[in-house]
């Protein structure tokens, strides 16, 4: 039987006590677009200058914790271990739209996160901006820099210079004490070895505890795939972007980061908790406009998911208004069940992705399960060396890990014969 290995299976609404779940927040908000960016975005109208709020921001925050709420009373969950507020840009909420978000999630989360992060850009970042979240109990600030060469800057469409991540970088010296993730991309067309060493001379100075090193994509949809196609801009030299993420590899290895990820590098004991959720497909919820929750089905035959999709709110334009038909108190959410050969492949494509692999003692009945479903494929890098496996964990051996892309592949053709 040929099936498609992201073929989903609907469902009815299903409802069991998970009990222990993070928890995404997407605010999709931006000052503006960036050029490569896929994610859902909008550019807000300005705020109202006696309120300092927005229409669509207060009420997206509005629907968005009323979701929270309805899930976490749905699946019995008492406590989140992780927050992460993402976007979009978090950092372009007013003081008065801030507190309101903040007072609303506090009340309606029920356990203090052990770790509680929020991204943003460095235009967004102030003085009054990182003392509110201190207070908050923000304890991980994510930075979207991705580069500090002014060229790369204004090929990936970003509105500020490099002057602007400096200075937040400043600003996080003198008014921030708690962790840190710096996000960096490479392969920019116009970057090079010396401007890539030069941004990460600038930013270990700052004494991050985590990078995140990302090679440029070209999604497609994107304003940067438009200009492409267009030949108003160069692709992206993939060799060129290989070596430079290679070179950032054995970088922020020399400076004492670990490579706990593809992409992902910490001080010892500074790893993304939140992240590592995802990469061992724990349970999240996330809310907000096209934001996506993935449970596991408490069944003892099969390893399946249960997947909630949050439709998108808001139009992608300049002049956002609200949809009132967008999910009434979580009501519209799209649900799915992402059956056992689907799982048995997200399962690897996000836990190989790890240092430590996929734990055998967190999933017990997964190597039987693959060796079903793939095993020549399976045998064939076992015999390798490419896959190593012992008493705990399934894992990619080595530098392969940085090639996991065609390990997949081999993996997913089988599966689909299946």
């Amino acid at each position: 039987m040929n099936r498609r290995i992201y073929q989903k299976v609907p469902g009815k609404q299903y409802s069991f006590p998970v009990e222990r779940a993070s928890v995404y927040i997407h605010i999709p908000f931006c000052t503006s677009i960036c050029d490569y960016c896929d994610f859902f975005s909008v550019i807000p109208n300005e705020p109202h200058q006696k309120t300092g709020f927005r229409p669509e921001i207060e009420k997206t925050i509005e629907k968005t914790m009323i979701a929270l709420r309805n899930l976490i009373e749905r699946f019995s969950i008492y406590e989140i271990p992780t927050v992460y507020i993402g976007g979009g840009t978090p950092g372009i909420l007013t003081a008065s739209e801030r507190r309101f978000f903040f007072d609303y999630l506090q009340e309606v989360l029920p356990s203090r996160p052990k770790e509680f992060s929020m991204e943003t850009n460095p235009e967004t970042i102030t003085r009054e901006l990182l003392e509110f979240l201190v207070k908050a109990g923000v304890n991980r600030l994510s930075i979207g820099i991705q580069t500090l060469n002014e060229d790369s800057l204004r090929y990936i469409g970003r509105k500020s210079g490099p002057e602007s991540g400096k200075k937040a970088l400043d600003l996080i010296g003198k008014y921030w004490s708690s962790q840190i993730n710096i996000d960096l991309v490479t392969g920019i067309p116009g970057s090079t070895l010396s401007t890539l060493q030069e941004d990460l001379k600038i930013i270990t100075k700052s004494s991050p505890e985590h990078i995140s090193v990302y090679p440029l994509t070209v999604e497609e949809g994107t304003a940067l795939a438009h200009s492409i196609s267009l030949k108003e801009k160069k692709p992206p030299d993939r060799e060129l972007s290989e070596n430079l993420w290679f070179e950032a590899v054995h970088y922020l290895t020399e400076a004492g980061f670990r490579n706990y990820e593809v992409s992902n590098f910490a001080l010892p004991g500074a790893e993304c908790l939140h992240n590592l959720s995802y990469w061992n497909l724990l349970p999240y919820l996330g809310v907000g406009p096209s934001a996506v929750s993935s449970l596991e089905i408490p069944e003892s035959n099969e390893i399946k998911f249960l997947r909630l999709t949050f439709p998108p709110a808001l139009p992608q334009t300049k002049q956002p208004h609200w949809n009132d038909d967008w999910y009434e108190a979580g009501t519209n959410i799209q649900e799915d069940i992402i059956a056992e050969p689907d799982s048995l492949f997200e399962i690897l494509m996000m836990g190989l992705r790890t240092e430590e692999g996929i734990s055998l003692n967190q999933r017990p009945s997964f190597l039987d399960k693959l060796s079903k479903i793939a095993p020549r494929t399976l045998n064939e890098f076992v015999n390798r060396g490419t896959i190593g496996i012992n008493s705990d964990s399934l894992k990619v051996s080595g530098p392969e890990r940085f090639f996991l892309d065609d390990i997949l592949r081999s993996f997913l053709a089988e599966i689909r014969s299946a």
